[in-house]
């Protein structure tokens, strides 16, 4: 005896993907995978604040010999003579922190960063005057005014400033935690959220 109510609900494989992203997101304790190009001064202070956060970091330089003798258990570092070509390789949902010792590098670095549709931060420092001429470039190269909106520069909170190196990777790292536990927790309130639920259901 009794009866049995069933709901039937369908998903498209784009709406499944980010229930299971977002569902991943909110129970994982693994660290968040960050690319950091770069090791000078700054990247280097970075490296060092990100030691004990959780984030798994690559870092990528192509200068021989830039990188110190001892680093971070959770750092990776690679010699890479075209870091540009490092950015096809980044896992989906990857964090990616631009502060080369070149311009013209870090131009190309975004320009293929936000080219991708799956990267979850794309972070490049400098002022906003640097951003202004990147946007500038970046439109001439074709890229779209939804794409060029991912670009996060300046980066690190505005609160939080300074020209030392240790303050600089200071308001990074604080900027990066917030944005992770913030798509750690985030649960939207509209249709993600209802669809969730039903797909708990089945």
């Amino acid at each position: 005896g009794g009866s049995v109510e069933i709901e039937i609900s369908v998903f498209s494989k784009e709406m499944s993907d980010e229930i299971a992203a977002r569902r991943a997101a909110l129970h994982s304790d693994r660290p968040t995978q960050l690319a950091l190009f770069g090791a000078g001064h700054v990247g280097r202070a970075v490296v060092i604040a990100l030691a004990t956060l959780p984030f798994q970091v690559t870092w990528i330089d192509e200068r021989e010999g830039i990188f110190p003798d001892a680093i971070p258990r959770n750092v990776t570092a690679l010699h890479v003579e075209d870091p540009v070509k490092m950015i096809a390789a980044l896992p989906q949902r990857s964090y990616c922190l631009i502060m080369t010792h070149s311009h013209a590098l870090d131009l190309a670095l975004v320009d293929a960063a936000l080219r991708r549709d799956d990267l979850k931060y794309i972070g490049l420092i400098g002022s906003s005057t640097k951003r202004a001429r990147f946007l500038s470039r970046l439109r001439q190269s074709g890229l779209s005014s939804s794409a060029l909106s991912h670009l996060i520069c300046p980066i690190g909170l505005p609160a939080l400033y300074g020209k030392d190196p240790a303050v600089i990777a200071a308001s990074i790292a604080a900027d990066l935690l917030i944005r992770r536990q913030t798509m750690q927790t985030h649960l939207d309130h509209g249709s993600i959220e209802r669809q969730e639920k039903r797909l708990a259901m089945i």
